[in-house]
């Protein structure tokens, strides 16, 4: 799966700082057309919202389908093969 991805990141307190760094890093310009945020929580979906990216909550972990579902991602997943 990894020629699919650029960045992979762990957990971290801010999450939309850290995704507008990976954008920067790679000097690519945050927006839903070349940046998406694949999450487990409703606060990861929060997150990609703020940071301007797209959104994609993935029901294979912390928060239900239908709590994710609440915060209008972009994309609901439930598994990350879905992503090909």
């Amino acid at each position: 799966m990894e020629e699919y991805f650029i960045s992979f990141t762990g957990s971290v307190k801010d999450k939309t700082q850290t995704i507008l760094e990976i954008c920067d890093t790679l000097a690519i310009a945050p927006s839903p057309q070349t940046v998406a945020y694949i999450g487990d929580t409703i606060y990861d979906i929060q997150a990609a919202k703020k940071a301007s990216v797209y959104s994609v909550g993935i029901t294979r972990g912390y928060h239900i389908k239908e709590r994710l579902l609440m915060e209008k991602p972009d994309k609901i997943i439930d598994s990350i093969l879905e992503l090909l």
